[in-house]
Order: C-alpha cells, then structure tokens, then sequence
C-alpha cells in the first residue's frame, strides 16, 4: 500500500514539474481520478445477543399477552485502520467506501424461537444508539436453533448516507431488531453468537 501510494504521489510531482510549476493544480485537478487505487478486502466482527437476558424473567413462560421487547445493544466503536491490515494506511486517503456483502454465520445459538431481523447501522464514533446514525443493511431473521448462513439485504440509500463516516474508515456500528411474542406463546429464551464478515471495497487516492 506505501509502495502504490507512494509511487503515485511521486508520478503526480514529476509531471507537474515536467509541465512548469504554474500548472501543478491543473495537472492535479485533471489527473487526480487517474491515480485511483481500488482495495479490496474483508472485515469480521462478532457479536452475541443474549434473548433470554433480554426476556428477563418472563422467557421460557407463556406470555398472558402480546409482547414487543427492543433488542438494542449499545453501538460498538469500528476502527478500520487499526482492524484491516489492508488499510493500515489509508486514514485521510479514502475516497469512497462500498460494503459489497455481509455474511451472517451463526457460530451458537440456543434461541427457542426465530431471532428477529436486525437492521444494521453505521454513524458517529461516540453515538451512544442509533438515532442520528444510517441503516445499511437487515439481516433475515434466523431460525430457533439454525446455525445456517445468511445474506444481509443491503441499503443502498443507507450506505451512501453513512458514507461521512465510513470514508473517515472510524465509525460506531449498531444493531436493531424487535422480538415480537404472541398471547399465549412461549416467551424465548437462549442466546445467538454470530459472526458478521462483510466484503468491502474501499478507492484511495494518495493525493485526495
């Protein structure tokens, strides 16, 4: 990644001087979309939510009416640079930012009923939840005790509203979802771990 970036760099210098000094701007200006460098890569986390924990004393008994509990841990801090090897040096340098997958494997789960669809977010480094913050995926909801992977369907529109906090490659990333129970259905208990890998591909430009 130096070696590209600085190589770039050095061919925009050179031109510009072969061109005169008074024409640097213009070169970079016209130039810059050419030096373009496309990276590739992938970024896994983990994550657990604990339904029976969430349920408190109700799960495992009949719910005596209908029930609608918010499943929202607090959002996690993301930083690229320091988690990718790939873009270890690209903080300042990142001039778009594209999730072209997730993939959602269940490594445990012991949930007594299907876990519900979460919406995946990304904002700010220090959101403490998701208000003010761009959903960029749903994950499907997962079958009671599956440990079968799962596509997440991707936001479009929400991606390119996260892309202010994406680019900067530090971000906060949160995750929501609903557990709705029946009357008279049994309130779930159990826990899911899942492993969350995304495929990215992240354009720098060395002179951005």
């Amino acid at each position: 990644m130096k070696s590209l970036i600085a190589h770039a760099s050095a061919f925009a210098l050179i031109a510009a001087v072969a061109t005169g000094c008074g024409s640097f701007s213009d070169f970079v200006d016209d130039n810059k979309n050419k030096l373009d460098i496309p990276v590739t890569t992938d970024y896994e986390f983990v994550t657990s939510f604990d339904i029976g924990g969430a349920m408190g004393a109700a799960a495992g008994k009949p719910s005596p009416a209908e029930l609608k509990k918010a499943i929202a841990p607090p959002p996690s801090k993301v930083d690229l640079v320091l988690e990718v090897p790939a873009l270890s040096d690209a903080k300042g340098r990142v001039k778009s930012f594209e999730i072209l997958k997730i993939v959602v494997t269940p490594t445990t789960n012991t949930v007594t009923s299907d876990l519900p669809a979460f919406d995946l977010y990304i904002g700010p480094m220090d959101a403490k939840d998701t208000s003010g913050s761009a959903k960029i995926a749903t994950i499907p909801a997962i079958k009671a005790g599956s440990t079968a992977v799962v596509n997440a369907v991707l936001d479009a529109a929400g991606q390119k509203a996260a892309q202010q906090w994406l680019t900067t490659l530090a971000f906060s990333q949160g995750m929501v979802a609903t557990m709705i129970v029946k009357k008279g259905e049994n309130v779930p208990s159990g826990k899911a771990d899942l492993k969350i890998a995304m495929g990215l591909k992240v354009v720098l430009n060395p002179i951005k």
